[in-house]
């Protein structure tokens, strides 16, 4: 492979075999989310990565210049994952804040360190630029439900890493950023506003239970192109998420936790919150689980929908992929369905349990006929139990709408 830098913000790489022979030039533009979009409608661009997804105006300009719809099925990809993280300096002793505290001190109505359990001494806050997208995570899901604005006094840097790295110096310092630039920073561990705790690490942003998980977006123009078409079917495969990790995002590959790496999210089920959940009922999960091993693979619903989102359907199908080439032989695979807390809670148990036969029917639907017959999956529901976000936001209720994968050995 060889990489040449053009001058300006173009890079061309070229990719050639064994031999020397070149096999593919690949022209690489740096830009921001917005102009992707904007080269995307105007350009002869095969491929963009965005941070967010694409806006209707975006969409609608790439209409109607008769490039078709970006945000369609076959043209719309998650490439990666990534997660927006409040930190500090690792020599501050504020370890974590609430959602409320975070809102307040990026506005300025908190100012000082020992309004949050600190050593007394301003607060210094920093933030990247806007085009970066990072800020418009935070201002979405931190400042906009606290009615709040960031404060004047604010500084913004250029980049993510800018940021993380000005912060870490300063043990005065706060700053949003993302968790694939966190470098020497510390993240805060976050509270919600009904008690549950949020750590990012990258089983959390695999899971999106992390509440500021951010998805890294690919769209490719409507032309089409078998170069792009290897690209991204290399990007789905299993070989490709050990790069997408080492360039510092979260890739999407299968990864497990035992029932006891998972210490916060038992903990918050054992706390009082909406939930309609008895002693017994916990207990009977628990025996259910003890035993297996949770997967990173999770499936949500598009809102209002039975349907799964994007990223749930294609993690069925690498659920799939996984089972027909006998990776998980000797195993039983556990669909564990879970609901929000709106609704009584036995209808919520029953339609708990009856996504987990729905995800059943679909994956083995998914299965080649050789293993349909042999795999053993087992779908049970638990209802509202054991909440991973707060139930009296619409972020944490969607959270809370999943269908999950564990696996346990089959015993002789």
């Amino acid at each position: 492979m060889l990489v040449s830098p053009l001058g300006g913000e173009r890079t061309e790489v070229t990719l050639s075999n064994e031999m020397g022979e070149d096999l593919l030039a690949i022209s690489i533009d740096a830009s921001t989310t917005a102009k992707a979009f904007e080269q995307l409608a105007i350009s002869d661009a095969g491929l963009v990565v965005a941070n967010r997804q694409i806006q209707e105006g975006e969409a609608q300009l790439i209409r109607t210049l008769g490039r078709g719809n970006a945000a369609a099925d076959g043209r719309q990809f998650i490439a990666a994952l990534d997660g927006v993280v409040v930190v500090t300096s690792r020599d501050n002793p504020v370890k974590s804040m609430t959602e409320d505290e975070i809102a307040a001190v990026l506005a300025g109505q908190v100012d000082d360190w020992s309004q949050v359990g600190g050593e007394p001494g301003p607060i210094s806050i920093f933030r990247s630029d806007e085009e970066t997208g990072t800020w418009l995570v935070a201002e979405e899901q931190v400042m906009e439900p606290a009615g709040l604005k960031i404060s004047a006094l604010a500084r913004t840097l250029p980049t993510d890493a800018e940021v993380s790295d000005r912060v870490a110096s300063d043990p005065g310092a706060i700053g949003i950023t993302t968790y694939s630039n966190l470098r020497s920073a510390q993240a805060l561990l976050i509270e919600g506003t009904c008690g549950i705790w949020a750590q990012a690490d990258p089983f959390t942003i695999k899971t999106e239970e992390y509440p500021f998980t951010k998805r890294i977006f690919m769209y490719r123009s409507a032309q089409e192109s078998s170069g792009i078409d290897s690209f991204i079917h290399y990007l789905e495969s299993e070989e490709a998420q050990d790069v997408i990790a080492d360039a510092g995002f979260v890739d999407q590959g299968i990864s497990g936790v035992s029932v006891n790496a998972q210490g916060l999210r038992f903990v918050s089920a054992m706390l009082p919150s909406s939930a309609e959940t008895s002693l017994i009922q916990l207990q009977e999960m628990m025996q259910e689980l003890l035993s297996a091993e949770r997967l990173s693979l999770t499936l949500r619903f598009v809102e209002g929908s039975r349907d799964y989102d994007a990223r749930g359907e294609a993690d069925l199908k690498r659920l799939a992929d996984m089972i027909a080439t006998g990776q998980y032989d000797r195993k039983e695979i556990l669909l564990v369905g879970f609901t929000d807390s709106r609704g009584e809670a036995q209808e919520n148990r029953r339609l708990s349990q009856q996504r987990a036969e729905e995800a059943e029917e679909r994956l083995r639907a998914l299965l080649p006929e050789n293993r349909k017959a042999t795999v053993r999956i087992k779908p049970v529901g638990f209802g509202e139990m054991s909440p991973l976000g707060c139930n009296d936001t619409p972020r944490g209720r969607n959270v809370n709408r999943r269908v999950e994968v564990w696996l346990r050995d089959i015993s002789r």
